[in-house]
């Protein structure tokens, strides 16, 4: 039987819809080499989009500022902030190339729409968090109860765990919440994205997921939707349901309250580290004292945010006296000491990188995002704001996946959510 005009066209139409969601799906995949031993994200398959869809057309002006001001942060730090350490022009070159390529993503309209982003995010999270599943059905279930075990054991099984793809996993559960609207089986997907957030044992995490659901129920609340309440509540009752049925095999009357406490314990000792960083991070670093962030590391007897607290000093004091002011020109934290790896802080880490006026750029286009997406999706607002809450703590789009996903929502949200085109739109425009 001979196929009609149009529904040759409706199969080429799917096949060309099924082979971009792929490649979304691909572009977000936590690839990784080991370099000196220590694992460093690759993925950068997604700067194709800068082959596919040559044609550069008129951004947003906050990106066009960004992008020259950054060009001349590393011109100036390539000359005025070098250090001599072996590779380090060539290192600060790609750190630069790396950022500049992922902005520029931002600058042309993607060959896809926001649903298909959104699915392909969910779909990537699911597949990342089943994984963590797997590990945990052949190793022990009882393994996310203890937080030193879940944190490392599931290293060698799933990449860039725990607290670097995670930022994927976050932006899924929102992501889900929006898809809900059309059919409840997304909510299933949050629930399993949301056991693997728990499964991390990273507060920054919960805070992230605390802030982001607690805003999207406030403008819930304002707009009196309350089917979308009840997806938030569904979606913690999945996830507490998830948790539960993980750890409760393990469990004795006796066990139970040793597991239980030990959870809690944890939980509020990285809780009290809360404002150990705070009081750390005014410190001016002692170069006649004996404390390091390599002796901190050794001993492992501060908490994380204190640990944060010194590396933020020891940063913020060498920008200080080396006068930075343009930042070191996208050269890494660990080029100058090697002992602090990184800033343990996107925004912490694009100050060091490109100075002052870069990290007001930056979060220019982290609100210039945010107010689209909230005028578009809800549901991404909310998972926008955790995300930026999470960077506080860890970096977001310094990851490939991570810097895909942020530039590839802002050419959306300048070009148009709901189908590409070559020019602004003017629907959610600011």
């Amino acid at each position: 039987m001979r196929l009609s005009p149009n529904v040759e066209l409706g199969a080429e139409t799917w096949r060309q819809a099924l082979w971009k969601w792929i490649a979304v799906f691909l572009f977000m995949l936590p690839v990784s080499w080991k370099v000196g031993g220590v694992p460093v994200a690759v993925n950068y398959t997604f700067f194709a989009l800068l082959l596919l869809v040559p044609r550069f057309n008129r951004s947003s002006p906050w990106v066009l500022i960004a992008c020259a001001y950054y060009c001349m942060s590393f011109l100036w730090g390539a000359v005025f902030a070098s250090v001599d350490v072996e590779g380090f022009h060539l290192r600060q070159f790609l750190s630069f190339a790396v950022f500049i390529g992922a902005i520029l993503v931002s600058t042309v309209p993607m060959p896809f729409d926001f649903e298909l982003l959104a699915r392909a995010t969910v779909a990537v999270s699911v597949c990342y968090s089943l994984l963590l599943v797997s590990f945990l059905l052949v190793h022990g279930t009882h393994i996310i109860a203890n937080a030193g075990m879940s944190k490392s054991w599931p290293t060698a099984w799933v990449p860039d765990w725990p607290q670097r793809y995670i930022i994927v996993v976050l932006l899924g559960v929102f992501l889900s919440l929006h898809l809900s609207n059309r059919s409840k089986w997304w909510l299933l997907a949050a629930g399993i994205s949301g056991f693997c957030i728990v499964a991390t044992h990273s507060m920054a995490a919960y805070l992230a997921s605390f802030v982001g659901l607690g805003a999207l129920a406030v403008i819930y609340s304002i707009r009196r939707s309350w089917r979308g309440l009840a997806n938030i509540l569904i979606v913690c009752c999945l996830t507490f349901v998830l948790v539960v049925l993980a750890v409760r095999p393990s469990w004795s009357q006796s066990a139970s309250e040793g597991v239980t406490g030990q959870f809690i314990s944890e939980s509020g000792t990285r809780l009290a580290g809360l404002p150990s960083l705070v009081r750390t991070f005014g410190v001016a670093r002692d170069p006649d004292s004996d404390l390091s962030v390599a002796r901190i590391y050794r001993d492992g007897k501060e908490t994380s945010g204190k640990i944060r607290g010194y590396i933020w000093s020891q940063l913020m004091t060498r920008m200080v006296e080396q006068r930075m002011w343009f930042g070191s020109g996208f050269a890494g934290p660990y080029l100058y000491d090697k002992d602090i790896g990184s800033a343990h802080s996107q925004y912490v880490d694009i100050l060091f990188r490109t100075g002052p006026v870069g990290l007001i750029l930056y979060l220019g286009l982290c609100v210039l995002l945010l107010r689209r997406a909230y005028q578009h999706s809800p549901e991404l607002a909310g998972g926008l704001l955790g995300w930026m809450i999470f960077g506080v703590f860890h970096e977001t789009t310094k990851y490939p996946y991570g810097a895909f996903l942020f530039f590839a929502l802002l050419s959306l949200a300048w070009f148009g959510w709901e189908r590409t085109s070559s020019s602004p739109q003017g629907n959610g425009r600011s």
